[in-house]
């Protein structure tokens, strides 16, 4: 189930405009639902250990005291606007369900703690490093009061790692070209000036990539995964010289990606 609210406030000026773009997305990955796991992509290790069920993701075992380093990666999303990438984004993620506290003769055993991660990158090749979501209920009780995994972080791109990616957007902004803001276009110019700019500088959000982690305790499924993104571009915006270049532009994200990955968009 996906969700998608869009606002957009743009005020006209002449030849240009200065507006602000903002979109919310939601979304559930089910891991009860095979089709859901597909279509999102979604791969986890042990493959053979964690079994994909009626239930979720489970790792069975006789022994409800025995664990298993798990990982869960999702597929790249893509956000920002096929003409303008976007510098931050609010992120959360939400994972279902808690689990049971189980008593056994060595004392309580307590669900499973997961870890969240996202990782970002321009052209699906070149990656930021991982950063760490923030858990809302770092300790059990206030986990179970909750009766749920709940991470979120803000993400922001540093403007020093921006800097040089503005340089060459200057330089592009004095050229004759057909449409100014179109940022996917002054990529493929740059790249043209410096093919490997994005190996030393990740200067914004095209893509994003969650990793999950955890001590999986047996017999204690992963059902869901809940992810929600909200995030906002603006600036100045100059208006083509050929309308047809800006045409049905804003109904796709961020589309430009490294032409030796095999990662689809």
């Amino acid at each position: 189930m996906k969700s998608r609210m869009l606002f957009v406030f743009v005020l006209v000026i002449i030849f240009s405009a200065q507006g602000v773009i903002i979109i919310s997305d939601e979304f559930t990955v089910d891991f009860t639902d095979p089709n859901a796991i597909r279509e999102h992509t979604v791969t986890w290790t042990p493959q053979k250990k964690v079994q994909q069920t009626d239930e979720g993701l489970v790792f069975p075992n006789p022994s409800n005291a025995t664990s298993v380093d798990f990982g869960l990666l999702t597929k790249p999303y893509a956000i920002g606007l096929s003409w303008r990438p976007t510098y931050g984004a609010t992120l959360g993620v939400e994972l279902t369900p808690l689990g049971e506290e189980t008593k056994f003769s060595g004392g309580t055993l307590h669900p499973s703690f997961y870890s969240v991660y996202v990782r970002y990158s321009p052209d699906l090749k070149n990656w930021s490093s991982w950063h760490a979501l923030q858990d809302k209920h770092p300790d059990w009780q206030a986990r179970k009061k909750a009766g749920i995994h709940q991470f979120y972080i803000q993400l922001q791109v540093p403007h020093k790692e921006r800097q040089k990616y503005n340089d060459y957007f200057s330089q592009y902004l004095k050229m004759d070209v057909p449409w100014q803001s179109d940022e996917e276009a002054m990529v493929k110019w740059m790249l043209t000036k410096e093919p490997d700019f994005f190996k030393k500088h990740i200067p914004f959000i095209g893509y994003i990539q969650f990793l999950c982690e955890a001590s999986m305790w047996a017999n204690q499924p992963l059902s869901q995964m809940k992810i929600s993104i909200g995030w906002g571009v603006g600036g100045l915006h100059s208006l083509p010289k050929d309308e047809s270049v800006y045409k049905n532009r804003d109904n796709i994200p961020w589309r430009y990606k490294s032409p030796d990955t095999d990662l689809p968009p």
